[in-house]
């Protein structure tokens, strides 16, 4: 089974799940000859808005869930809970506390499957940012960053400025700047080696962005030290 994300196409495995918010197109392609088993539910209502608000999920959400059994219990529980309600009410939206209640059990263990894959993938990102640390005066490749963290460049980029604050191009400069005042104030370096020293080949854009760190030229701050 794959389901269609930013327009490639995602295989899913057993206890996998996708999460499609309101509106979002769906689009689900089986391979010729296979016997999927589907859990499906459509659901919405203020505690489902609610609770989906509280998830801060993006349009499609995939995610292996940790606990795919209780996941599989729980959702023939919420099917074995409505199905008699359905057929004696048609096809009309009916909201029962035990169905909600299912529901609701479902979401919490989406919700911690996804906040332990973010912690995970979070957890990846330290032995770039030690990369970056050790490597600032050099070229440094940000696919080759991400691809330490076996990730794709952009989850990497988004996950390294949820967990740091700041995108890695920007701890990249405030850790060469950083360096760069240190130089400055505390050895006889030209401007020009002290450029080349934390990692930049261009005197004039060097200039510019230490400036702009900090508020005056490489000159200027160390004459004012």
């Amino acid at each position: 089974v794959g389901v269609e994300l930013n327009g490639e196409l995602v295989r899913l495995q057993k206890g996998h799940c996708a999460m499609f918010l309101p509106g979002t197109p769906q689009m689900l392609l089986f391979e010729k000859g296979g016997n999927p088993t589907i859990f499906y539910a459509h659901f919405t209502g203020p505690m489902a808005d609610e609770t989906i608000a509280a998830m801060e999920l993006s349009p499609v959400t995939l995610c292996a869930i940790d606990s795919h059994t209780m996941f599989e219990v729980l959702f023939n529980q919420m099917v074995q809970a409505f199905l008699p309600l359905k057929l004696l009410k048609g096809r009309h939206p009916i909201c029962v506390p035990k169905v909600n209640g299912l529901l609701l059990q479902l979401l919490d263990l989406l919700a911690q499957s996804i906040e332990q894959r973010v912690r995970t993938e979070q957890d990846a990102i330290t032995p770039a940012m030690l990369y970056i640390s050790e490597h600032f005066h050099e070229e440094v490749d940000l696919e080759k960053c991400a691809a330490i963290s076996h990730l794709s460049v952009s989850r990497f980029s988004h996950l390294f400025t949820q967990k740091l604050g700041i995108s890695p191009y920007k701890f990249l400069l405030s850790l060469r700047m950083d360096e760069a005042k240190e130089l400055l104030l505390y050895s006889s370096m030209s401007v020009r080696e002290v450029c080349e020293s934390v990692g930049f080949s261009d005197p004039s854009y060097f200039s510019r962005m230490f400036r702009k760190y900090t508020g005056y030229s490489p000159s200027e701050y160390r004459d004012r030290a």
